[in-house]
């Protein structure tokens, strides 16, 4: 009776060490894991860093382009208008010019008919 005993206590130990053994490698395996994990986050977060980075730089670059077509446009819209104030007041001169070689013209047939 008493062997009897001590062999279910025998194999109720055998059996918690087995336990005990099955839960210690799951808890290795999940801390593996949790460490996997961890270590996947703090890539994860560098590489969204990085991509954030690389973003405002590409915008910052974009943004100078747009400051410096502005620039461009407002450069070339005053060159348009000088040009057009410069032509205009051309035909303006050129119109007077030969406005006075007309009159002229008018004032020397009339000499010459008198």
């Amino acid at each position: 009776d008493e062997l009897k005993t001590l062999r279910k206590k025998v194999k109720d130990q055998e059996r918690l060490r087995t336990f005990k053994e099955q839960g210690d490698e799951k808890i290795a395996k999940l801390s593996q894991e949790v460490e996997q994990l961890k270590t996947a986050r703090i890539q994860l977060h560098k590489k969204m860093a990085r991509e954030a980075k690389g973003f405002r730089e590409h915008k910052n670059e974009l943004e100078k382009q747009i400051v410096g077509l502005r620039k461009a446009d407002v450069s070339s819209r005053k060159m348009i208008r000088s040009l057009e104030t410069r032509l205009s007041s051309k035909d303006r001169s050129e119109h007077v010019e030969r406005r006075k070689a007309q009159i002229a013209l008018e004032r020397k047939k009339l000499l010459l008919e008198k």
